[in-house]
């Protein structure tokens, strides 16, 4: 029965990872960028999968350390213009995911869609 409960808690634990908004690949719309969001630990980290951009580099780190906060996640991202880190706050929508990126006394918001 012990061994049950926990292949069920297992099953269910699964399930609920699997189920987050934020998870999957996204299209950035800028080259035909792709990022893919997985799980990482306690948090989740976004890479380069696929660009048009002939100097991209496939596998690289683009969101770190994001986690939940409310309705939305926090964490950080990487500019590649400016070759730095930056605090971003991730709201998923329907089929998208809009992106606050915060550098200083600006921001900017964009939008990456699913696919």
């Amino acid at each position: 029965m012990k061994s049950l409960m926990i292949v069920f808690f297992c099953a269910v634990t699964f399930s609920l990872q699997a189920q987050s908004p934020i998870d999957g690949v996204w299209n950035t719309r800028k080259d035909n960028s792709k990022i893919e969001i997985t799980q990482t630990g306690d948090s989740w980290t976004g890479k380069l999968k696929s660009s048009n951009n002939k100097n991209a580099k496939i596998g690289k780190v683009i969101l770190k350390d994001l986690k939940k906060s409310g309705d939305h996640w926090v964490g950080k991202i990487y500019v590649t213009r400016r070759d730095r880190w930056f605090d971003v706050k991730v709201f998923p929508k329907s089929n998208a995911l809009e992106l606050k990126v915060n550098a200083g006394f600006r921001s900017r918001t964009i939008e990456w869609t699913k696919g």
